[in-house]
C-alpha cells in the first residue's frame, strides 16, 4: 500500500468521524442515525490506491449533504410541532336554536350575530385557523328534555348547523349531547393535536353552552376570546352575567 494512499484513507476516516460528531452536536439526532448506518464504513472498499482517497472525499461530501438534508427536515419538523394554532369554536348555530321556526328559538339577537360569525369564519379560514362547530346532538329519549323541549335531535332538520353558515371542507364538527363541547367529546384532543393556544369563542346561548365552553377552555389555561358582536341568548339579563362571569372568573377577553 503506497504512503499517499494510507494517508488518504487515514483523511477519509477521521473525516468520517469528524462529520459524525458535527452531525450529532449541530444537526439532530435522526441524522447522525442515519449517518451511523448508512453503511459507509461498512462497505468501505479498502485503500488501495490514491484514487480512494478522492472517492472517500466525494463520498464524505455527499454523508455530509446527508446530514444537512436530515437537519433541515428535523427542524422543520419541530418548528411545525412546537408552533402554535389559534382556533374559533361555533357553538351550536343550529335550526332550532336560530332559525324563527325552531324549538329553542333564541330570538333576532341570534339572527343578528350571523353575519360577525360568518366573517370570523371566513377569515379564520384564509389564516389557516382552525374552525370547530359544535353541534348540539341528542337521542330521542335525552334526559336533557326533562329540562327543555325536545330538540336537535340527531337526523333532524332542527339538528342542522344554519346555512349561512354551513361547514366546509377542513372545518371540524364535533357533536356534543350537553352543555360544554368538552363532555364526552373529542375536543380536548383535538386541541391538543393542532397545539392550540388561543380560542374564540361565538355562538349561542351566551349563559349555557358558550359560558360552560369557555369554562372549560379556562381550566385548560388556554386563551380565550368572546366577541360580544358573536354570542346571543334568549335571556337578555342572564346574557351580560354571562359575559361579566366569563370576564371576572375565567379570565375571558370580552371585545
Amino acid at each position: 500500500i503506497g504512503r499517499e494512499a494510507l494517508l488518504g484513507n487515514k483523511r477519509a476516516i477521521y473525516g468520517w468521524k469528524l462529520i459524525r460528531f458535527i452531525a450529532s452536536r449541530l444537526y439532530c439526532q435522526e441524522s447522525a442515525r442515519n449517518l451511523r448506518y448508512s453503511g459507509f464504513l461498512r462497505n468501505w472498499p479498502g485503500p488501495k490506491t490514491s484514487k480512494m482517497w478522492r472517492v472517500a472525499s466525494k463520498r464524505c461530501f455527499g454523508y455530509y449533504m446527508l446530514a444537512k438534508v436530515n437537519h433541515h427536515l428535523c427542524t422543520t419538523d419541530k418548528q411545525e410541532v412546537a408552533m402554535s394554532k389559534s382556533a374559533l369554536i361555533v357553538v351550536d348555530m343550529l335550526n332550532d336554536f336560530v332559525d324563527e321556526k325552531g324549538v329553542l328559538y333564541c330570538g333576532q339577537p341570534a339572527r343578528d350575530i350571523i353575519p360577525f360569525i360568518s366573517s370570523r369564519v371566513e377569515a379564520c379560514r384564509k389564516g389557516e385557523c382552525l374552525v370547530i362547530y359544535l353541534q348540539d346532538s341528542h337521542a330521542e329519549d335525552d334526559k336533557e328534555f326533562e329540562k327543555f323541549p325536545k330538540h336537535s335531535v340527531t337526523g333532524t332538520w332542527g339538528h342542522e348547523i344554519i346555512p349561512e353558515l354551513a361547514p366546509k371542507e377542513g372545518d371540524v364538527v364535533i357533536r356534543k349531547r350537553r352543555y360544554s363541547g368538552f363532555f364526552e367529546t373529542k375536543l380536548s384532543d383535538l386541541l391538543d393535536k393542532h397545539n392550540v393556544q388561543d380560542v374564540e369563542v361565538v355562538g349561542v346561548c351566551t349563559n349555557i353552552c358558550v359560558m360552560d365552553t369557555v369554562g372549560d377552555l379556562a381550566n385548560r389555561d388556554l386563551n380565550v376570546t368572546v366577541p360580544r358582536a358573536g354570542v346571543a341568548d334568549f335571556d337578555p339579563e342572564f346574557h351580560e352575567f354571562a359575559l361579566k362571569r366569563m370576564d371576572k372568573i375565567y379570565g375571558a377577553k370580552i371585545t
